[in-house]
């Protein structure tokens, strides 16, 4: 377990009285470091944690404010020995301080498989990179930009330039719940239409049948182009 904490004061002592005991009582000395730094971006000490992964396989990124199921380590380390990254993609949202949640039972697993990118860069799925898995063994050497908002994006974005695969796991393998917080977060197209109560069109389902559109449309050119090049004028 890697913690990076910049708070001013540290907010150790106040974890082990929430434990009733010191760190290293609860997890051995040798599976934990606890850096305490000055204040810094979060990119700046996501990639700290980076660098202090040394010894490792994989380096999974844990958001202290999301839900993940009791089996995530698991899925994910394994998912990632064969890819260099792994995101998984949150099959619900819970909207802070109203507690409301968005499901999306219906979301296509097929999605999985998708660039988060693709998806006219909304947060519909961009989120799930809070959920991002390293495999070290083609990422040691990256670092984050040094940022507090997006850094995340850029840096899978990074990794997808440099041509390094990135897989999304489907929505409940494992069970992953995205928390948003309204106001403390820098409001994306999602979380305005939310806002404004038009949460069905803050749901993907609006967005499939533009899909369905777009990949009729690209299916027609390229039977056009397929036809073209295997004519033969006599």
């Amino acid at each position: 377990v890697i913690v990076v904490d910049d708070t001013q004061p540290s907010c150790r002592g106040a974890v082990e009285g929430r434990l009733g005991c010191p760190l290293e009582a609860f997890l051995a000395p040798a599976a934990l470091r606890y850096v305490e730094t000055e204040r810094r971006s979060i990119g700046s000490k996501r990639t700290t944690a980076l660098n202090l992964a040394k010894d490792c396989d994989v380096l999974v990124n844990w958001d202290d404010d999301d839900v993940y199921g009791v089996d995530r380590l698991r899925r994910q380390v394994e998912a990632t020995k064969d890819v260099d990254a792994t995101v998984l993609t949150p099959a619900e949202w819970r909207f802070e301080p109203t507690g409301d949640v968005m499901t999306l039972p219906w979301l296509p697993r097929a999605v999985a498989s998708l660039d988060p990118h693709l998806l006219f860069g909304s947060e519909l799925l961009d989120e799930a990179i809070a959920s991002l898995a390293l495999n070290l063994k083609n990422t040691r050497h990256l670092s984050y930009p040094d940022q507090s908002y997006d850094e995340d994006r850029v840096f899978l974005r990074h990794l997808k330039n440099l041509g390094l695969k990135c897989k999304r796991l489907p929505p409940g393998e494992p069970t992953y719940v995205h928390v948003k917080h309204l106001s403390a977060v820098a409001n994306g197209p999602l979380t305005k239409l939310y806002a404004a109560n038009l949460g069905l069109l803050a749901s993907p389902v609006v967005f499939l049948p533009l899909f369905g559109a777009l990949a009729a449309a690209l299916g027609r050119l390229l039977r056009l182009a397929s036809s073209s090049s295997s004519f033969t004028p006599s």
